[in-house]
């Protein structure tokens, strides 16, 4: 069951990076990796308080998602 969870984060990243590269050729760069920052660290933070496997396949999404745009974003500084 737990690969599940790892799975679902991991595809979330893919979905992330896609969707904060459009969000951060349209709102700016800086902005967006502020965002994602903060996207992952909530969904980390409350992955620590998850009281079920359900509620921590969600939070791991958010975090999947974070991660996904903070690569995408970041990426783009480092090239």
């Amino acid at each position: 069951m737990l690969s599940y969870v790892f799975g679902a984060s991991l595809a979330a990243s893919a979905l992330g990076g896609v969707c904060f590269g459009i969000l951060s050729d349209r709102y700016g760069r800086k902005a967006v990796l502020q965002w994602t920052i903060l996207t992952y660290s909530i969904g980390t933070f409350l992955s620590g308080l998850a009281w079920n496997l359900e509620t921590l396949l969600m939070f791991r999404i958010l975090t999947g998602l974070g991660v996904g745009g903070e690569w995408a974003t970041g990426q783009t500084y480092v090239g």
